[in-house]
């Protein structure tokens, strides 16, 4: 899997360099991939691979980014945080428990959390139209926020993630990075450059998830964890294979040693 992923760097890197030469802002990749398959942490080694071989081939500081982002190349020089990718997580996008109270029915919507209604789609595509749009400026120079989560509070944080404007590679992972179900979702998954989807077996992912949310304490027995599977992130998982954009890349998640899947991923 690393020759790959290196391999998709390099990809990831050449197409960069001419959308930003085009005027391109930001180069928006899309990881998506049902439950346990593995995003968030193929997602980091992504970006890793990204950013250690920019650096590589820009020792001197030049600009990788292309004639779309003028004072880039001055940033570059004088910030410590000079990575040109950063990780995104649609985690941050959930609706609060707050407001699945008010939901028609609270219970299930407890319940399903993690399906797409559960997550503020207008919401998030209104942060990718504003993280791309060339002409913004916000009182804070470049700077731009993404919301986190908090899973001890197990709830979203607003302006958890600085987007600094060296931050010029985003990489969106999550269920529905590709989905289009609704208007609002399509119009999100559409400004996606680069669609990846991380393939699994579901048996594989099944097991992953149950001692996931037996390691995490969401359930306190087996029986109960694999219910909350059967009942909620499997179903989420054949929703969006069957709904979604349809991949530029592939990559199939397999169980590496070398691969710790988070315990908190979702």
């Amino acid at each position: 899997m690393d020759s790959e992923l290196e391999q998709l760097s390099l990809t990831i890197i050449k197409t960069a360099n001419r959308l930003f030469s085009e005027g391109t802002k930001r180069y928006l990749v899309g990881i998506c991939g049902r439950p346990g398959s593995g995003k968030t942490t193929i997602a980091k080694r992504l970006s890793g691979l990204i950013n250690s071989k920019y650096c590589d081939s820009n020792q001197d500081g030049k600009d990788i980014i292309g004639s779309g982002s003028e004072a880039v190349e001055d940033n570059l020089k004088s910030s410590e945080h000079s990575d040109i990718s950063i990780v995104i997580g649609l985690d941050g996008w959930h609706y609060p428990r707050s407001v699945l109270d008010t939901f028609e029915d609270p219970i299930e919507a407890h319940l399903r959390r993690g399906s797409p209604d559960t997550f503020d789609s207008t919401k998030y595509l209104n942060f990718l139209q504003v993280i791309t749009d060339p002409t913004r400026r916000t009182s804070e120079g470049e700077i731009e926020y993404a919301p986190g989560f908090s899973h001890t509070l197990k709830d979203p944080i607003e302006r958890q993630i600085a987007i600094l404007p060296t931050h010029k590679i985003i990489i969106l992972e999550g269920l529905y990075t590709s989905l289009q179900s609704n208007p609002v979702w399509k119009q999100a998954s559409l400004m996606v450059h680069t669609p990846i989807r991380i393939d699994v077996h579901p048996d594989i992912a099944r097991l992953r998830l149950v001692n996931r949310h037996l390691i995490s304490g969401i359930c306190d027995h087996r029986s109960q964890a694999e219910q909350r599977v059967d009942s909620n992130d499997g179903p989420n998982g054949d929703f969006l294979l069957k709904n979604s954009r349809l991949p530029e890349y592939i990559i199939t998640s397999i169980d590496d040693p070398s691969i710790k899947i988070s315990d908190q991923t979702p």
